[in-house]
């Protein structure tokens, strides 16, 4: 035990870690909740300069707001990492996180209202990646999965990836998913004949497991096709290709910020299999869609209306081309990583008189926000006045994935007239 820590978090941060100080420097806590006094154990080989992580081992004063988790695989499988944290009070704790970003990175000290918005708690996704393993022991705590190159088989299961690992963790139901997701998980054969793997398979090949969709009719697995709902929109697609796994939600976020907007050409980044661009063709006359993929850019095509033209480039290249086209609306929903450096500059001299950026990952939205609205570049030097800045008309969150630190945001920016400074300036 000695080398345990007592200490109080002061709040969450990014990934829903508590955030502790000590003499030696700051702890980031996983399992640690605003106000808790904890006792927690370094991670060997997670230190860096100035910070360490940790694991807790006991909640000495545990908060009002720590709850039972809704999973007995709670800890030990992946794909949660905030049941420890009540319901009611996620949607709220992800709220101050994205505000500290965005004042921190974003060097917005004033971001306006930003609102918050949750939905299901509970089977909310409608889609996802199961693993399977061959198991020496039906336990929740100990599963003890194939590797790979061994005839002599046990017992097939399907599950998760187990935290910090790919060990399989077999599950027989998950409180995330929909009933006809939950089902699949007692059919381990079925995914294993979909997912094209069988025992002899090396285990690079074992671990990419297989995507499963389903909707109230029917589920889909690899590259089976389905059709998932959005709002009053149907969009065909396949399990292994991306899909927001909370349509219900993700369909609030685009009628709260397309409501209203309208123009003559709107340019979609990242457009995956055509959702928010089929949106956009209700009320623009011309539509850009721009996606590399071409399993996605197959049903791009075939969801979208005629007026619409998908283009097969990475949004590098198109950006990089499009400076003289004029774009009423830009809409950019990227990976984590957020936008490229080139992106953002291209898109500055694109000047399109709007644009919809969407996130997952709040700290790289902040960062990308900070350029877009030329926040620390003063309008009084060369750089300034010659600079394109945009003001942030309004942000949005949205608790698209409950019980994990996830969440996604939105925020409409608004070209500025030139000649007006910019009030974050």
């Amino acid at each position: 035990m000695s080398n345990l820590l007592r200490v109080t978090v002061e709040k969450l941060v990014q990934g829903g870690r508590g955030f502790a100080r000590t003499p030696n420097g700051v702890l980031f806590i996983e399992g640690a909740l605003p106000g808790e006094v904890v006792l927690c154990r370094p991670v060997r080989g997670k230190s860096r300069k100035g910070y360490s992580e940790a694991e807790t081992v006991e909640v000495v004063t545990p908060s009002s707001l720590r709850a039972q988790p809704i999973c007995p695989y709670y800890g030990i499988c992946g794909g949660c990492d905030l049941q420890h944290l009540s319901a009611e009070a996620q949607p709220g704790m992800k709220r101050t996180i994205l505000l500290e970003n965005l004042r921190r990175i974003g060097g917005l000290s004033d971001a306006g209202e930003v609102t918050i918005t949750a939905g299901l708690s509970e089977q909310y996704r409608v889609r996802a990646r199961f693993q399977l393993a061959d198991t020496e022991t039906d336990t929740e705590s100990n599963p003890k999965p194939h590797r790979g190159g061994n005839t002599d088989r046990k017992q097939l299961k399907a599950g998760f990836f187990q935290r910090g690992s790919h060990n399989v963790v077999p599950i027989q139901r998950c409180p995330l998913l929909i009933p006809e997701l939950n089902a699949l998980l007692e059919e381990p054969a079925l995914l294993e004949r979909a997912a094209g793997i069988s025992q002899k398979d090396s285990l690079s090949k074992q671990q990419k497991g297989v995507f499963a969709a389903a909707n109230a009719a029917c589920y889909a697995l690899g590259k089976e096709e389905i059709t998932l709902q959005v709002l009053d929109k149907n969009f065909l697609t396949q399990p292994r290709l991306f899909f927001q796994s909370n349509p219900a939600l993700f369909g609030i976020l685009v009628k709260d910020f397309l409501d209203g907007l309208q123009g003559d050409h709107a340019a979609d980044l990242y457009s995956g299999v055509g959702t928010l661009a089929a949106f956009l063709a209700d009320n623009f006359t011309r539509i850009t869609a721009v996606e590399q993929n071409p399993g996605c850019r197959h049903y791009t095509e075939q969801n979208l209306p005629a007026h619409a033209n998908v283009f097969s480039k990475s949004v590098e290249e198109w950006v990089s081309t499009a400076e003289k086209q004029p774009v009423d609306l830009l809409t950019v929903d990227p990976p984590r990583t957020g936008l490229s450096p080139e992106t953002v500059t291209a898109i500055l001299k694109m000047r399109p008189a709007k644009i919809l950026y969407i996130s997952c990952d709040s700290a790289t939205f902040s960062r990308d926000l900070k350029i877009l609205t030329g926040i620390g570049i003063s309008s009084g030097t060369d750089v300034g006045k010659s600079r394109t800045r945009y003001e942030i008309q309004r942000i949005g969150a949205y608790d698209l994935y409950p019980h994990t630190s996830h969440l996604e945001t939105a925020a409409l920016l608004v070209r500025e007239k030139p000649g007006l400074q910019s009030v974050h300036a």
